[in-house]
């Protein structure tokens, strides 16, 4: 990756603002799930609760699809003209699409039933977004307008009029008491939901705004525009504080991952590129494809990032495979083990397969027959669907070793081992059959002899590997769904191959 750094002086603040211009010459990421549509789609949303992705088409219908399974569940028909706008409440239990025919429509999502038709706007309705409670829908129009509805009733309770031209972004802070909307007059402007008062006006774009977006924690709003660029603003203060320029067009949708300071921006050029709002770098890069991104979403645990655009497709990444470990450092730590408690509870057996030891600072597995896999479960006996294993572990001779999850029983289980040449694999058993998901594929820069850190993150079918550190490969296992995590040692053409475990780091999701 090549970096160029400028210092630019804001025409709005004193402080100088720090761009960093990346060209990223990362391979693109395949994604999990690629849903089809007939025309472009113009606008996603996610939701983990309900476990389905909306998204909204130009063919004048919405359609749900199953997060884990990528499967259509539902069309959404009674727009008469073109979807330009999806959201789901909080608690997924409703979906809202806006559109070009100037009604939004609330649907329940288990049903497919229309709860409300929302009229009153005069231009398309080209953004949405729930309040964090889910008791307000903000509708953005090309009215100039925005309206706020309960969304239990339908009924309107406030319009907000300030723009001068087509409002085409809108978002709510975190505490739902702010309301952030983008013009195509350029601004930015800041809302009090409960008296509609306004509060604060940015200005700094030289093009049409198109999207908002506040950060996890409230404090930061990021823009993007038609200039290409996405801008950072200080929410107090109203002060710009980073510029981000990468993009080679238009920026048209931006989306802040929960619980970190990764931003997410979809561009006309066809790539979605992921900064730091810390440092203002670019940590990763997507070509979706030729054909303009139009919008974005992330799910509210950071699992998964969707986007929609004019190649009339869907896109749905595990964000395991982008090596951001979106949320990773917030799941919950549920073992560490350095393996000095003798009583810890571990396996310590012998017999004609294997001999399982724990020594003070070491776990030993050793294998006694050729052809042969031995494991050795956690203690305790936990079953887990969503999980992250990280072990260090040497070899001592030849075979495989590694870590297994969702371990149900011998015949169903996902297996992640490496081999002392530097060559690892991903299996799966499945009633019985084995099938291979990864078959010896080296390890870049391997140091042999050495001790090596494995770690395996499972979150839904979507599988990362990763090998001191490194991403090695992320893959889509749709079975086993859950099990018990295992330690696993397994001998090739010859016995007395043993594996020494020195750490071990388990984690799970934490729900948001």
């Amino acid at each position: 990756m090549v970096r160029v750094r400028v210092l630019q002086a804001c025409l709005y603040c004193s402080a100088l603002t720090v761009v960093w211009m990346c060209v990223s010459l990362q391979a693109s990421v395949p994604p999990t799930w690629t849903f089809g549509h007939p025309q472009e789609v113009r606008d996603v949303a996610v939701s983990s609760e309900a476990g389905l992705v909306a998204t909204a088409c130009y063919d004048t219908r919405a359609r749900l699809w199953d997060l884990e399974s990528g499967r259509l569940r539902a069309t959404l028909e009674g727009h008469s003209g073109r979807v330009l706008a999806v959201d789901f409440s909080p608690d997924g239990r409703i979906v809202a699409t806006g559109s070009s025919d100037r009604t939004a429509r609330v649907w329940e999502v288990q049903s497919g039933q229309l709860l409300h038709l929302l009229e009153g706007h005069q231009g398309d309705i080209v953004a949405l977004a729930f309040s964090p409670d889910g008791a307000l829908l903000a509708s953005a129009c090309a009215d100039r307008s925005v309206r706020l509805w309960d969304a239990g009733s339908g009924a309107l309770i406030r319009e907000l009029i300030g723009h001068a031209w087509v409002v085409a972004g809108v978002a709510f802070s975190p505490a739902g008491d702010v309301l952030a909307t983008g013009s195509w007059d350029r601004t930015i402007r800041l809302w009090d939901v409960g008296t509609g008062e306004l509060l604060q006006t940015m200005i700094g774009h030289e093009n049409f705004v198109r999207g908002v977006a506040f950060s996890a924690d409230g404090t930061m709003i990021a823009s993007s525009s038609w200039d290409g660029t996405v801008r950072l603003w200080e929410r107090a203060s109203g002060r710009e504080v980073l510029v981000l320029l990468g993009h080679a067009g238009a920026v048209f949708s931006i989306a802040f991952a929960p619980r970190s300071d990764v931003l997410a921006s979809s561009s006309v050029d066809g790539t979605i590129r992921l900064w730091s709002t810390s440092t203002g770098e670019q940590v990763s890069h997507l070509q979706q494809s030729q054909a303009r991104v139009m919008s974005l979403a992330f799910s509210s645990d950071g699992a998964w990032l969707v986007s929609g655009g004019y190649d009339h497709a869907a896109h749905v990444w595990s964000t395991l495979s982008l090596d951001l470990d979106l949320g990773l450092a917030q799941w919950e730590t549920v073992l560490v083990d350095d393996f000095t408690d003798l009583t810890r509870g571990w396996y310590v057996h012998e017999d004609e397969l294997a001999h399982w030891e724990h020594e003070r600072g070491i776990y030993r597995i050793a294998v006694r027959r050729p052809q042969t896999i031995v494991w050795s479960r956690l203690p305790g006996a936990v079953s887990h669907s969503d999980v992250s294993v990280e072990a260090t572990l040497r070899a001592i001779g030849w075979g495989e070793m590694g870590l297994m999850i969702r371990f149900v029983d011998r015949d169903n289980f996902v297996l992640f081992t490496v081999r002392p040449d530097g060559h690892y694999r991903l299996q799966v058993r499945s009633e019985g059959a084995w099938r291979s998901m990864s078959e010896w594929n080296e390890i870049p820069d391997y140091a042999q002899g050495e001790p090596v850190e494995m770690r395996v993150t499972a979150r839904g079918p979507a599988i990362s590997l990763h090998v001191d550190g490194k991403l090695l490969e992320t893959t889509h296992v749709s079975s086993p769904d859950g099990g018990e995590v295992s330690l696993c040692v397994a001998s090739l053409g010859e016995p007395s191959f043993a594996v020494e475990f020195t750490r071990l780091i388990v984690r799970v999701p934490i729900d948001p």
